[in-house]
């Protein structure tokens, strides 16, 4: 969030914008840019920029996102568990050819340097 961004000329915003995007882009690792909210965000009226209607599109943008967030909570519980459940999934697959290989045949090393190689290939 840049917050009193009324105060700066609109080429140092766009400076500050983009070098903390960049710094951001390092340290979370997700695909996409998080979102930036730029504006005024304190109890004193804007200053008189031609970015105004931008920075009180940006508050509503940000109060709509905040109220939005329990919602948004629940939706990432629900892809941490689906993904869980594809581990398991997955693990439980190699248990079950581990043990079927060690009771037909007596080549435990054999699968397990497999899985290990199977499991280097497949990471979810």
């Amino acid at each position: 969030m840049l917050n009193k961004a009324d105060s700066l000329d609109p080429a140092e915003l766009l400076k500050i914008n983009s070098a903390l995007t960049w710094s951001l882009s390092r340290i979370l690792t997700s695909p996409e840019p998080r979102r930036i909210y730029t504006g005024s965000f304190w109890d004193q009226p804007l200053k008189p920029t031609y970015l105004n209607e931008l920075f009180e599109k940006e508050s509503l943008s940000l109060l709509t996102d905040l109220n939005a967030m329990p919602r948004n909570n629940v939706t990432n519980k629900v892809n941490d568990l689906v993904s869980r459940v594809r581990r398991v999934k997955v693990h439980a697959l190699r248990l079950k050819t581990l043990t079927l290989t060690k009771t037909r045949t007596r080549t435990l090393t054999l699968t397990l340097s497999l899985n290990l190689v199977l499991s280097g290939l497949c990471h979810l």
